[in-house]
C-alpha cells in the first residue's frame, strides 16, 4: 500500500469527512465492477441498478459501522494490497445479498410460446430407489461444500460450474497463477478429505 493511500485510510479511520468522501470517490468504479460481476456470474435476477445501488451503499456503510470496525481489520500483511482486500469485501457481501434475496422461479412461468416451464423441462427422473440414493449422496457432497468458505465456494463455482479456466480466474479474481493453483489444490483437499470421512473414496 503505498504512501498515500495509507494516509487516506488512516483519515477516514479518524472520521475525516472530507477524507471518506475522497475514499468513496477512489473506490466506487472498483465496488461497482465487483458487484455486477458477481450479479453476472451467479445469473442474479435482480441484477438491476437499484441492487447495485443499494449495495453498494451497505458496503460502505459497513466500513464506516461501529467506529470503522471493518476498515480497521485491515492489515496488509503478506504485501495483500487494500484493492485486492476491498474486492473480498465486495464479493463476499454480494454473495450474502443474493443468498437473503433469493428468488424461486416457479414451474408455471411460461416462455414466449406460452408453455409452462413444467411443460418444457425433460422428464428425466430415476426410480424411486435411485432417485433416494442419488439425493442422499447430493445431501452429502453439498454438505461438504457449503463447508468451504465463502469466497472458496465462489472459486469452486466459477471453475467448476462456469467453466472458468486459470487465466479468466487470475484476471478476474486479481490473482497470480500460482495463487490461483494454490487456492485450487487447497479446495480440492478440503473436498477430498470430506468426502473421506463420508465414504465416498
Amino acid at each position: 500500500m503505498d504512501n498515500s493511500e495509507s494516509k487516506l485510510i488512516a483519515e477516514c479511520l479518524i472520521g475525516d469527512r472530507l477524507a471518506w468522501d475522497v475514499f468513496i470517490d477512489k473506490y466506487t468504479r472498483l465496488v461497482y465492477k465487483y458487484i455486477r460481476h458477481t450479479f453476472s456470474v451467479k445469473s442474479f435476477p435482480l441484477s438491476h441498478e437499484d441492487s447495485a445501488q443499494e449495495l453498494f451503499q451497505d458496503i460502505f456503510l459497513s466500513l464506516m459501522k461501529d467506529n470503522c470496525r471493518k476498515l480497521r481489520s485491515f492489515t496488509g500483511v503478506k504485501g495483500c494490497k487494500f484493492a485486492t482486500w476491498l474486492r473480498t469485501v465486495v464479493i463476499n457481501a454480494t454473495l450474502d445479498y443474493m443468498r437473503k434475496n433469493r428468488v424461486l422461479v416457479s414451474l408455471d412461468l411460461e416462455n414466449e410460446e406460452n408453455q409452462p416451464l413444467r411443460d418444457i423441462l425433460p422428464d428425466v427422473s430415476p426410480d424411486a430407489v435411485q432417485w433416494f440414493s442419488k439425493k442422499e449422496h447430493a445431501a452429502q457432497l453439498q454438505q461438504c461444500i457449503e463447508n468451504l468458505e465463502l469466497e472458496e465456494k465462489f472459486f469452486l463455482e466459477l471453475h467448476i460450474e462456469h467453466g472458468w479456466n486459470a487465466q479468466r480466474m487470475m484476471e478476474y479474481l486479481n490473482l497470480s497463477r500460482s495463487a490461483v493453483d494454490v487456492r485450487k489444490s487447497r479446495i480440492v483437499s478440503k473436498l477430498r478429505e470430506c468426502f473421506k470421512k463420508k465414504g465416498f473414496i
